[in-house]
């Protein structure tokens, strides 16, 4: 139901704003005054005189275009998650301890991980789409440095700090579980640089329209983890740090390509003289000022997305440390579930991937060519521009509807196939008796939850990519407010300390954090549904509210 109301929300402002195959006359007029550029190529600037409009895609181009970034990102994320269900497989022989530290020691590295990449990380696609030449180099660049720096501080404060970090995921000094923990933590901080410039990396990538060369590098390095993880888990004896180890040493192998082949790329962009020339110093200093302005955009979005990572932080890690408390059977099924959890949904976010990047594109073209002509140009390119800007006002809302449908679709299709063959999915991921039982009368509330989840994905892409940071970040308090209230409100007070829950309160206290979260991602959607329905903001051209403007100026001709 959420789908099918999402998705008539988006087409009635769409029906609202002009009828879409009006719209789609429009971009056929802004088509026939602009031949020259092709599809997804940069927009020329319309205040300058002689430029030449850019190409509005079709529908059907538009799907190619979703398709050649999704694809690619789907397949990078099932060889993610196809590796992080081996590693599963491999903890799962270890015992109780040992997954539930690996599962501690995940939740540890990705929620601090998070508070550190995630205003980076979900900026820069947004970013870098639509840039060239001078403007393309020091966004790029920008990011990278931000990059390095933002690794070596997650690698120094992980390495410090594994002991209190552990701890405050509930793992006490008393517990089984803390040593192991705290050693995984410690070798996964090994890879945090190389992690944080590979998601800066591939973000560029995605930016720029290309996610099969990250796919490529990505198989390279699953591949290295792959072999390494028997190797080090049971062979150096070095249990769950050993599948932290091999995923450090993995996340070298697949970055140190990558920064090489965008490199070249870069290389091959970049314009003009750079030597000791007054052309050269020109472009120089033109390349500095572009540099600055990149650092300020990425500081003043990033530190909004900062502010939307705590909060998320602050919701999920309430709930992991809940779930840690009630010892190692429920804190291990919980780590297994969470897992699966993740492969059926993070499939959706190629989805989302390739949605954040064809709306930004399409939003930043369309406001482009909404600035105003200047000069001898203003009067005979304002209609065209008009014509154009209809058009790319279009091809946001059908990429909208594009993503949602396909983002909630295929949650429900996985999730369905996961409940079909939940029994060996379970045996596949473990072999201890408790905790494989355990995960089987989780499942449903599991599966239910990644459903919601699947719409969650687009639905924060859809802020995302119209670069509504503020909003952005309002939602995902909203939402992990009501997780921990929801978790204050119905789980009972954790076991007494040494102690653990009883299978059956495990099971209780389990599905009562699913349910939360299932709740936390139900507010995502709607957040993001009531901002686009609101109109305003970033959403003022795509809601009617300059429709007016645009059919007047069609009509003069």
């Amino acid at each position: 139901m959420a789908v099918v109301f999402f998705v008539c929300l988006v087409a009635a402002a769409s029906v609202r704003a002009a009828p879409l195959v009006g719209a789609r006359a429009l971009g056929a007029r802004a088509r026939a005054r602009a031949p020259c550029n092709a599809v997804g190529g940069s927009l020329s600037d319309p205040k300058d005189e002689g430029a030449d409009l850019p190409r509005v895609a079709t529908p059907r181009e538009l799907r190619r275009d979703f398709a050649a970034i999704a694809v690619p990102s789907l397949a990078a994320l099932s060889c993610e998650n196809l590796l992080s269900l081996v590693d599963t497989m491999w903890l799962g022989r270890l015992g109780a301890e040992q997954m539930g530290a690996a599962g501690v020691g995940i939740s540890a590295t990705y929620s601090y991980a998070k508070l550190f990449d995630d205003p980076l990380v979900k900026t820069t696609t947004s970013l870098v789409a639509g840039k060239e030449g001078t403007e393309l180099r020091a966004s790029v660049l920008s990011a990278l440095a931000l990059a390095l720096v933002l690794g070596v501080v997650q690698l120094l404060a992980f390495t410090a700090l594994a002991g209190p970090i552990v701890g405050g995921f509930g793992v006490g000094s008393a517990s089984a579980m803390r040593e192991p923990a705290v050693a995984y933590v410690r070798l996964r901080a090994l890879g945090a640089p190389a992690v944080t410039l590979l998601l800066v990396t591939q973000g560029i990538f995605r930016g720029l329209g290309d996610t099969l060369t990250p796919l490529l590098c990505t198989v390279a390095g699953n591949v290295v983890n792959f072999a390494l993880d028997p190797l080090l888990i049971f062979g150096c004896k070095l249990g769950c740090a050993g599948a932290a180890g091999a995923t450090a040493i993995a996340n070298y192998v697949t970055i140190i390509p990558l920064l090489l082949l965008l490199r070249a790329r870069l290389r091959d962009a970049a314009g003009g003289e750079t030597g000791a020339t007054s052309a050269g110093r020109a472009a120089a200093a033109a390349e500095r000022a572009a540099v600055f302005r990149a650092l300020r955009s990425y500081l003043g979005a990033g530190s909004l997305i900062y502010v939307r990572t705590v909060g998320k932080l602050w919701g999920y890690g309430y709930a992991a440390r809940r779930a840690a408390e009630l010892g190692s059977v429920p804190a291990a099924a919980y780590a297994l579930t969470f897992q699966l959890g993740v492969v059926t949904t993070q499939l959706c976010e190629a989805v989302s991937l390739a949605m954040q990047s064809l709306l930004s594109r399409e939003l930043t073209r369309l406001q482009r060519a909404r600035a105003p002509a200047t000069g001898a140009r203003a009067a005979s390119a304002a209609r065209a521009l008009e014509a154009a800007a209809v058009g790319y006002g279009a091809n946001a809302r059908y990429i909208m509807l594009l993503g949602v449908g396909l983002g909630g679709g295929l949650a429900a299709a996985l999730s369905a196939l996961t409940w079909a063959v939940r029994d060996g999915a379970v045996r596949a991921l473990t072999s201890n008796a408790p905790v494989g039982a355990l995960c089987v009368v989780l499942m449903p509330a599991v599966l239910v939850c990644q459903c919601f989840k699947g719409l969650a994905y687009p639905a924060n892409a859809v802020l995302m990519g119209g670069r509504d940071w503020g909003v952005s970040t309002i939602g995902m308090w909203a939402s992990s407010l009501a997780l921990v209230g929801a978790l204050l409100r119905w789980l009972p007070p954790p076991p007494a300390a040494g102690a653990a829950a009883t299978a059956a309160e495990g099971a209780r206290a389990l599905l009562v954090i699913w349910q939360a979260l299932g709740l936390t991602f139900g507010v995502q959607v709607a957040v993001s549904m009531l901002r686009y329905a609101s109109g305003t903001g970033p959403w003022r051209a795509l809601t009617g509210r300059d429709a007016p403007r645009a059919r007047s100026a069609m009509a003069s001709e």
